[in-house]
């Protein structure tokens, strides 16, 4: 599969924002959206999320997945395994990727986050070979 479909295809997950602004519904191809309320978390497609992000008119709220504890323990089941296990999301990669590059100020222990996922992919690589 190509990288970019890839990317693609995670896009249109949703993920949990806290907004920064009012407004009505959108009404948008794939579902609507809203109505978007200050201080108010509401889940929207990944793409509108960082493109709100981006713009900072919003927050995003941290996937459970994307949690040192959680990390650490698929590090550990995947360890332990002789096959590959399921991961906790099928696009965490690169969904980590995309909440980094644009939200890094709205994780908890980013680094250590950053060195578990770097960790996990280390992990899956050398169980690939």
């Amino acid at each position: 599969m190509d990288p970019s479909w890839i990317e693609f295809q995670s896009e249109n997950d949703l993920i949990d924002i806290v907004p920064n602004f009012t407004a009505p519904t959108l009404s948008l191809l794939q579902c609507d959206v809203g109505p978007f309320k200050a201080g108010q978390p509401l889940s929207v497609p990944f793409w509108l999320g960082s493109s709100l992000r981006k713009r900072q008119k919003c927050r995003n709220i941290q996937p459970n997945w994307m949690s040192v504890d959680t990390l650490e323990e698929v590090k550990e089941a995947e360890k332990q395994s002789a096959i590959f296990t399921e991961l906790p999301d099928p696009h965490m990669f690169v969904k980590a990727q995309l909440i980094m590059d644009v939200g890094n100020d709205d994780l908890t222990r980013t680094d250590e986050v950053r060195t578990a996922i770097k960790g996990d992919l280390f992990l899956l690589c050398l169980k690939e070979s």
